[in-house]
């Protein structure tokens, strides 16, 4: 998958230790991908140095379907360079709206 294609931004919504290790799991914020994202917080995952906060912004990449569910295989912090207006379908349908009036 590509790193621009097939990323996935998402907020972290628990964070726990398992036998494996630290992982977070996050919501996607795309209405078309609804389903939460696990990943690990192991240095060959999570590219920066603090872990994410509940709360936080994620980009994720490299993303696999697993019987558990999706799992990004690489994470980093949401940056300003990756702000892309995250646009509900109310949102897409009120700009359409306008766009007739």
């Amino acid at each position: 998958m590509g790193e621009d294609k097939d990323k996935i931004v998402g907020v972290v919504t628990v964070i726990k230790t398992g036998p494996k290790g630290p992982y977070a799991v996050a919501r996607s914020k795309d209405e078309d991908f609804t389903d939460s994202v696990t990943f690990s917080l192991g240095k060959d995952v999570w590219r920066e140095e603090i872990n994410p906060d509940l709360g936080v912004y994620v980009v994720l990449t490299n993303l696999a379907k697993r019987h558990a569910g999706w799992r990004a295989n690489k994470a980093r912090l949401f940056k300003p360079s990756d702000q892309v207006k995250i646009e509900t379908k109310k949102e897409k349908e009120k700009r359409k709206d306008e766009k007739k009036n």
